[in-house]
């Protein structure tokens, strides 16, 4: 089952008062098994109904779930703008609202653009990657730096709303 995306949802913070996050921020996920439900769904070809998800988890998990825990966790993770529902016959099937590596590069310029000094907070994130990745992050930057987009106009910044999605 193909699903076209759809507009991308608005992702919120959750503040862990179930639900009362502030909407424009990254949604973290506020455990194990919501974690576990996301990867599940990041590792799918395609959208997932809850017993398929039950499924999947009870696989690698020590403990088993019951499809009520599945269930209620997809549906915070839809309230949190993680997972959208798509309509099968009577039921769902849930997808991610983006993809793993869009998530964490929001989470990231989330966390970036909350502090007070993105220039220090970037040097650590420098020095702190293994050799192998600060290469790579050089080699994107040189890339986007003399790409056709380059140059000051291009409003790709990190404090950008661009950037920020």
């Amino acid at each position: 089952m193909t699903v076209p995306p759809g507009p991308p949802a608005p992702v919120m913070r959750d503040n862990g008062g179930g639900g009362n996050g502030k909407e424009g921020h990254v949604g973290d996920l506020g455990g194990a098994l919501e974690r576990a439900v996301m990867d599940a769904l990041w590792a799918a070809d395609e959208p997932l109904r809850v017993r398929e998800m039950l499924n999947l988890l009870n696989a690698t998990s020590a403990r088993r779930l019951a499809y009520n825990t599945v269930q209620t966790v997809a549906e915070r993770l839809t309230r949190k703008g993680l997972l959208r529902r798509v309509p099968d016959g009577q039921a769902f099937r849930y997808a991610p609202t983006q993809s793993r590596d869009d998530f964490t590069v929001a989470l990231m310029l989330d966390a970036l653009t909350d502090s007070p000094d993105q220039g220090a907070i970037l040097a650590r994130l420098v020095e702190s990657v293994p050799e192998a990745d600060a290469r790579r992050m050089l080699d994107a930057l040189n890339a986007r730096a003399t790409g056709p987009e380059a140059g000051p106009e291009s409003g790709s910044g990190v404090g950008s709303d661009e950037a920020r999605g």
